[in-house]
């Protein structure tokens, strides 16, 4: 049975400014690969099949983007949320369907997932990840066999760990035909509330989760696994680089200059005696000999502390 993949990849990324004011967020770089790339790495299964990107947000950058497997790429005419995004491609998928949030990181074993949704033959099967700090998050309630029972809303008081949604789903082909015909709805809050129940389990998934949707957790995704230094990069030998840092090619690291915990993307030049504390440089840009700069992003003319 071939397995159909949709990834969501509308959103602005706001959060991200300014990042995100010229790409998309699926296609900022990651350890210099485009952000998909990361979340498209664990579908190169022999049963998958075709990937339809459901694009929105400067929807011609995602035009040529090529991965191991046929990429569609459908934008949407208007914003149409989560739900609707996916119940415009209904005409054209059939199930069982894997959908994915293209914005965000998840470390999982797309075989084993599959593998307990065939064996289960429930109507709809979610990826969950247990996290420490579950306050960001809007948190799901299990029972002991893994069905959904209920959705908490996010509660920035709440400190506890807790269960959340990973942004990976499994719909049968049931499921995937009972998708509500609205033009524009969330998924998450108008579709799944109405699905708990036996017939809506859980996959309980060990690997990293990231939703990458601030300018911290952008920096951490980078550093996370100790950061990187291309051998195209040039370092002077009186530089300091503190901590994991992650340096593109073609980054120059001028004479005195002390680099901690910061991305910068290729091309970077910083100048001589300058100081970077948790920052985030796009590509090509320049800081001046002797700058004190610290828990910034920094992308073609645009400064954003964080």
């Amino acid at each position: 049975m071939i397995l159909e993949v949709v990834v969501l990849v509308g959103g602005s990324g706001s959060r991200l400014w300014p990042l995100t004011e010229e790409r998309p967020k699926p296609l900022l770089p990651v350890l210099g690969r485009p952000m998909l790339d990361w979340v498209l790495a664990p579908l190169n299964q022999p049963f998958v099949g075709r990937i339809t990107l459901a694009v929105g947000y400067k929807a011609e950058a995602f035009q040529g983007y090529e991965s191991f497997r046929p990429i569609q790429v459908v934008a949407e005419e208007f914003p149409r949320g989560t739900g609707g995004a996916l119940r415009a491609l209904q005409p054209d998928i059939q199930g069982p369907v894997l959908v994915l949030n293209g914005d965000t990181f998840l470390e999982f074993e797309l075989s084993a997932f599959w593998e307990q949704h065939r064996t289960q033959n429930p109507h709809l099967s979610m990826a969950v990840c247990r996290v420490e700090n579950a306050g960001r998050y809007g948190r799901v309630v299990l029972d002991e066999e893994g069905a959904v029972r209920a959705f908490l809303e996010k509660d920035s008081t709440f400190s506890g760990a807790a269960w959340i949604n990973a942004g990976a789903y499994l719909f049968s082909p049931e499921a995937w035909s009972e998708l509500p015909d609205k033009p524009a709805y969330s998924l998450e809050q108008e579709v799944f509330p109405h699905w708990v129940g036996e017939r809506f389990r859980t996959w309980k998934c060990a690997g990293r989760f990231s939703d990458v949707g601030t300018h911290e957790a952008y920096l951490e995704a980078h550093l996370r696994s100790g950061g990187r230094i291309s051998p195209q990069a040039q370092v002077a030998d009186d530089a300091e680089l503190v901590g994991p840092v992650y340096l593109g090619p073609g980054c120059r690291i001028g004479a005195g200059a002390r680099i901690e915990e910061s991305v910068l993307e290729k091309d970077v030049v910083v100048g001589a005696g300058s100081r970077l504390r948790q920052c985030i440089l796009a590509q090509g840009l320049t800081v001046a000999a002797g700058s004190v700069v610290e828990r910034q992003t920094w992308s073609g003319v645009r400064r954003q502390p964080f």
